[in-house]
């Protein structure tokens, strides 16, 4: 059905979306997709109910909740797991490196480090090496993998490995690399912590400000309309 509703590319964008979530996504394409228009049309004709203000109130609604219902189900949850997968990497890469030692032969290293591991890297990892298809093709299962990675720096470091010639070097590397992302960037969550709580702290007293100073229009306004 979405299909004759949406274009290719938009479906295949939102897919791709979806399992950026990862392995633990419940998420259905066509639910999603399907429910937030149809809610969309529900909000649109409800707000071209009110008298007068109707229209205006519309162009307000309608985009918020459609931004709102993405960034809630699927955009929040992306970088959410984002966020997490580099320190999921960091432990993935560490027992990748010791199973390595003792086996040294990389794709019986993985579905150790899998059948231990329970982070969404390593369910990643598992799940598409449980499939008889590309069990014996490393190059597919890493590229697999890859697709339904969000975090760029997870990314090149899966990419570096899949391409590597020294896996022990490569591992190594990987490793100190995340590591050092990883203070970057609980650094910069605590220098921005303190902004955000400010911005969101201004918009809130301005919007209690801007209630009180016109409380009087508001409560006429919505007299009106029931009165009609």
């Amino acid at each position: 059905m979405i299909k004759n509703i949406f274009s290719k590319k938009y479906i295949n964008n939102y897919n791709r979306k979806l399992k950026y979530i990862g392995p633990n996504n419940k998420i259905k394409l066509e639910n999603f997709l399907l429910s937030r228009l149809f809610i969309s049309i529900i909000l649109l004709v409800l707000c071209l109910l009110i008298p007068k203000y109707g229209i205006y109130i519309s162009l307000i609604c309608v985009p918020l909740f459609y931004y709102l219902y993405t960034n809630i189900l699927i955009n929040n949850k992306i970088k959410v797991r984002s966020e997490k997968l580099n320190d999921e990497a960091i432990i993935f890469f560490d027992m990748l490196y010791l199973a390595m030692k003792q086996t040294n032969d990389l794709k019986m290293s993985l579905e150790i480090v899998t059948n231990k591991l329970g982070n969404s890297l390593a369910i990643e990892f598992k799940n598409i090496l449980g499939n008889n298809k590309y069990n014996n093709d490393l190059n597919e299962v890493f590229k697999m993998v890859i697709d339904n990675i969000p975090n760029y720096d997870v990314r090149n470091a899966l990419v570096d490995l899949k391409e590597s010639n020294d896996y022990f070097v490569t591992l190594d590397e990987i490793i100190t690399r995340l590591q050092k992302k990883n203070i970057v960037l609980i650094k910069q969550k605590n220098i921005y912590k303190p902004i955000v709580i400010s911005i969101i702290s201004i918009i809130f007293i301005f919007i209690i400000c801007y209630l009180l100073f016109h409380s009087t229009d508001i409560i006429n306004y919505f007299n009106n309309i029931f009165k009609k």
